[in-house]
């Protein structure tokens, strides 16, 4: 039965093949709760087919130009929102390195305090 139940909704979108229409027309004709799923699909097309929308004259431009006005705005205000914690972060971590190491240089900050370059060249071997 749900094999029918395919081919009936295929039949509302696309041709059905003579084999095919032969037996759904078949099952409809034996089976009543078939042709009761089939009248509920023709009323809710037929309710589908006729709603109309009634929008106000220029309902489209107003919603187009809040929607662009609206995505500045959010997109302005949610950048400063990453941008203010992003500069907060770097300047915690230049603070915590100049409290532990004593100096803002090159190698403090990135934590190679007290590597000889000698070192860097034994351990290639």
């Amino acid at each position: 039965m749900e094999d029918v139940k395919q081919l009936l909704l295929r039949s509302y979108n696309e041709p059905l093949s003579e084999e095919e229409n032969f037996r759904l027309e078949q099952s409809l004709a034996e089976s009543e709760a078939l042709r009761k799923d089939k009248d509920d699909m023709d009323n809710v097309r037929i309710k589908i087919a006729a709603f109309e929308t009634d929008f106000s004259a220029g309902f489209t431009e107003r919603l187009m130009q809040r929607i662009a006005g609206e995505t500045g705005t959010a997109f302005q205000s949610v950048f400063r929102t990453i941008a203010l914690s992003g500069v907060a972060a770097i300047i915690l971590v230049l603070l915590s390195v100049y409290f532990v190491d004593g100096s803002l240089n090159l190698d403090s900050l990135l934590g190679i305090n007290g590597y000889a370059p000698d070192l860097g060249l034994l351990s290639f071997f």
